[in-house]
């Protein structure tokens, strides 16, 4: 898989082949597309950001599978933009929260996680409801959603950030989208 990935222009130099067995999540989807997610983080427990730097023009996208210690320490190193997919929903510490520029969370998630109403900038999903933005609370942005036949919804939360970041600078929010440096998790 890494030769594939790197055939194809994409930077693997930090990527960290580990010893422990890869994460695994249980997805059930129901006929309206709803789904609930349980995870087993597995090697997504164990990764270290010690090796990795991040560059002032790179934008980071974390999720919460990969642990919270690891999602601090993403945060504290980022110096461009900082996007959290708030998934699995938990408690997140002030300093988390004030470093997001973009939290992205489904509806579920958003009710769960009440200190999303003061965050900076927070993306929710509706499901067939379609999606909006706040900005510290305030509903700035709306978008609806297209019916669609469900098949599955596996990997539909990190390709979202991209087209919200591009949506921040549409909306004024931030003068120029970010060059996007997703994801660190175990390989197959």
């Amino acid at each position: 898989m890494l030769d594939a990935l790197a055939a194809v222009g994409v930077d693997t130099s930090d990527v960290a082949i580990l010893p422990e067995p890869t994460g695994t999540a249980l997805i059930v989807v129901d006929r309206e597309g709803e789904n609930q997610i349980v995870v087993c983080p597995g090697a997504n427990s164990h990764l270290s950001l010690d090796a990795v730097e991040f560059g002032p023009e790179e934008a980071v996208l974390c999720q919460l599978e990969v642990g919270l210690d690891v999602v601090l320490e993403a945060a504290r190193k980022t110096q461009g933009f900082f996007v959290l997919n708030a998934a699995p929903a938990m408690d997140l510490p002030p300093e988390l929260l004030e470093r997001c520029d973009l939290v992205i969370v489904n509806e579920s998630e958003y009710a769960l996680i009440p200190a999303l109403a003061d965050a900076k900038l927070v993306a929710v999903t509706y499901g067939g409801e379609g999606s909006a933005m706040f900005e510290h609370g305030q509903r700035v942005a709306e978008a609806p959603s297209e019916a669609v036949l469900v098949a599955n919804t596996m990997g539909r939360a990190a390709p979202s950030a991209p087209p919200w970041s591009w949506h921040c600078v549409a909306v004024g929010l931030h003068p120029q989208p970010w060059p996007w440096r997703t994801g660190w998790g175990p390989m197959p």
